[in-house]
C-alpha cells in the first residue's frame, strides 16, 4: 500500500512539471529534506578580465575615445555556491577611496546604476556533492543597464536579491582612466627580513608617472603597488612619503617630485621571491575522486630556485568533466624535517586570496612530525605557497608574513607587479580616481 501511494505521487508530481531541484550533488528525498535549513555560502570565485582567467580585475573606461593600454573592457565574476534552492542573485558595485573605504559620494555612488541581477546560474554536475550552483556575471555590458562612469577602487559585492543585507561574496577591482603616464622599472637590491638577520636577495620598483595637462599636480595623492593576484595587499606610496622610518622586515617608499606633472615613486625592501608551488588538481592520476582526504604524493619542503615557472599568482582554466568536477577535501603536508619553527605557519594562494586566514593557518602534528592543514578546494589548477610570521588570534590573521623563510629568494624568479596613480579630483562632490595603470616583470 505504502509503495503504491509512493508512485501515485510520484506521477502526480511528474505531471505537473514540477520535479524538484537537485539537492547537493544529485541528493533528494531524506537527504535533501536534511539539507532544507543550510545556509547559501560561496566556496570558491573568480573576477578577471572577461575571455581570459589569468588576466587582472582591471576595468578600463574611456577619456576622450582614448582607454587605458593596460585592462579589459568588461569583467567576468564566476563562483560556486552551496543553496538549498535556485538562488536569486544581485550585484552590487560600490566605489571605494585610494584605502578601499566606500566613497560618501551620491554622485558616484549611483546604486541605481551600479547593480545588476543578470546572473547566469547553473547546477552543479551530477558527479559533484560539495556544491549546488555555479553563477557567472560579465559586466559591463551593451544591453544592461549598469553603468561604469567613474575610475577608481570598487568593491563587486554579491547580495541576496530578497535580503540584500545578505552578502554572499566581496571582493576588489580597479576601474582605470588614461589620464596619466607610467614607466615602470625593477632592479636588483637586498631584501632584509624580520626573522633573519643576513641580507638576502631584494628588489627596488621605480614608477615614474606623468600627468595629463588637464590635472593638476597637487592634486596627486598616492601609487599603489600590488604582485599580480594579491589584490587585498597593496603596497602604498603616498605623496612625500620618506624611508627614515623604515620598520625592519617591511617595505620602504620613497616620493620623488620632478618638475611640472612629473614625479619618480621608489618601493624597495621588496622580497626577489620564489616562483610559486604549483597544484594541479585537475590531474586525476595523482588527485583520483575518492571521496575522501587526499594529499600531495610526496610532503613539501622549504626550497630555493625551483625549475618551475607560475602563472603569476593567477588560476589558469583546466577542463574537468562532470563527473569529476567538484571539491576535494584536501591536505597540505609541510616536512620541516621534524623540527617545530618558532614562527606561525599558514598556506595561501590562488583558493584563498593570497590571504594567511585562519581556515588555512597549518598545525603541527606530533605523530608524523609535519605541519598540516586542511580544507576544501576547487578542483583546477592553483598557486600556492608557505607564509611564517606571528598569528594574531584577535585579528584572525598572520602578522609579518614573510614567504622567503620557507620559499627562498632567488633573482631567477620573475614576479608580476601592477601600479596605480590615485588622483583626488574635487568635482562631482569628490573623489579619488586612477588616472593611470602600469605593470612590469621583475
Amino acid at each position: 500500500m505504502q509503495h503504491l501511494q509512493s508512485l501515485i505521487l510520484f506521477l502526480l508530481v511528474l505531471a505537473s512539471g514540477c520535479i524538484p531541484p537537485r539537492q547537493q550533488g544529485g541528493r533528494t528525498g531524506g537527504e535533501a529534506d536534511g539539507e532544507a535549513a543550510k545556509l547559501t555560502r560561496v566556496l570558491w570565485y573568480r573576477l578577471h578580465g572577461a575571455g581570459e582567467v589569468t588576466t587582472a580585475p582591471i576595468l578600463r573606461i574611456p577619456i576622450n575615445g582614448k582607454r587605458a593600454g593596460i585592462g579589459s573592457d568588461a569583467l567576468t565574476l564566476t563562483f560556486d555556491l552551496q543553496a538549498p534552492s535556485i538562488p536569486n542573485l544581485t550585484l552590487q558595485l560600490i566605489h571605494c577611496d585610494r584605502d578601499w573605504k566606500p566613497t560618501q559620494n551620491v554622485f558616484v555612488q549611483d546604486a541605481t546604476r551600479l547593480q545588476s541581477s543578470d546572473f547566469t546560474v547553473s547546477i552543479a554536475p551530477f558527479g559533484a556533492t560539495h556544491y549546488d550552483y555555479s553563477a557567472a556575471i560579465t559586466f559591463p555590458t551593451g544591453g544592461s543597464l549598469l553603468r561604469i562612469e567613474h575610475s577608481g577602487n570598487y568593491l563587486a559585492r554579491v547580495v541576496d536579491y530578497f535580503n540584500p543585507d545578505n552578502v554572499l561574496l566581496e571582493t576588489r577591482f580597479f576601474v582605470v582612466e588614461p589620464s596619466a603616464a607610467l614607466r615602470m622599472a625593477t632592479y636588483s637590491d637586498f631584501y632584509e627580513t624580520r626573522q633573519a638577520t643576513a641580507l638576502q636577495t631584494g628588489l627596488r620598483v621605480n614608477i615614474e608617472t606623468e600627468l595629463d595637462f588637464s590635472l593638476f599636480s597637487t592634486q596627486l595623492r598616492a601609487v599603489h603597488l600590488y604582485n599580480s593576484g594579491a589584490w587585498f595587499s597593496p603596497m602604498v606610496a603616498n605623496v612625500g612619503d620618506q624611508f627614515d622610518s623604515l620598520e625592519r622586515g617591511s617595505y620602504w617608499t620613497r616620493w620623488n617630485s620632478a618638475f611640472g606633472t612629473k614625479s619618480v615613486v621608489e618601493f624597495g625592501n621588496i622580497p626577489a621571491g620564489n616562483e610559486h608551488r604549483l597544484l594541479d588538481l585537475t590531474d586525476l592520476s595523482y588527485y583520483p575522486s575518492t571521496g575522501g582526504l587526499i594529499s600531495t604524493p610526496l610532503s613539501d619542503q622549504p626550497r630555493q630556485w625551483p625549475n618551475t615557472i607560475d602563472n603569476n599568482g593567477m588560476a589558469p582554466e583546466r577542463y574537468v568533466g562532470d563527473i569529476d568536477n567538484d571539491y576535494l577535501y584536501f591536505q597540505f603536508r609541510l616536512d620541516l624535517f621534524g623540527q617545530k619553527a618558532k614562527e606561525d605557519i599558514c598556506v595561501v594562494g590562488t583558493f584563498n586570496n593570497w590571504l594567511p586566514t585562519r581556515d588555512w593557518r597549518m598545525f603541527y602534528d606530533e605523530k608524523t612530525g609535519y605541519y598540516l592543514a586542511r580544507g576544501l578546494i576547487k578542483r583546477a589548477f592553483h598557486e600556492y605557497q608557505y607564509v611564517a610570521g606571528t598569528w594574531d588570534e584577535d585579528a584572525g590573521t598572520l602578522r609579518y608574513p614573510d614567504a622567503t623563510l620557507l620559499e627562498g629568494n632567488s633573482r631567477q624568479s620573475s614576479q608580476l607587479f601592477y601600479a596605480f596613480v590615485y588622483y583626488a579630483e574635487t568635482t562631482s562632490g569628490g573623489y579619488d580616481r586612477i588616472v593611470g595603470v602600469g605593470a612590469v616583470v621583475s
